[in-house]
């Protein structure tokens, strides 16, 4: 008979090699295409996958926009609720863009 772990939630947390991972997976991105996309060697992708490293954040930036994954749930594992679905659906018409973006005079 096994015993359950005190805390479920904290064993069923994502941490970020977990989540490196699964963006790969998701993207379809092999671990050489990353490594080739970062400048890096592909052993230094196996050791932040494997969790032996940590990427610096700027590496975890271009790791989010090659993998099209956000930034955000990369770093803390959480994506905003407010983030738009990428239909556009719900988002409002910016319609005072209008007047404030307009080009200075001298350009008319």
């Amino acid at each position: 008979m096994s015993q359950q772990p005190e805390d479920l939630t904290e064993l069923l947390k994502w941490d970020l090699s977990d989540r490196l991972r699964k963006s790969l997976a998701v993207s379809k991105v092999g671990v050489s295409e990353m490594a080739e996309a970062l400048g890096v060697n592909r052993m230094t992708v196996s050791r932040w996958l494997s969790g032996a490293v940590e990427p610096k954040l700027s590496v975890l930036r271009r790791w989010a926009m090659r993998a099209g994954v956000p930034l955000e749930w990369i770093v803390t594992g959480v994506l905003n609720d407010k983030t738009p679905p990428p239909s556009g659906e719900g988002v409002p018409n910016p319609s005072f863009l209008s007047e404030s973006n307009r080009r200075p005079f001298h350009y008319e």
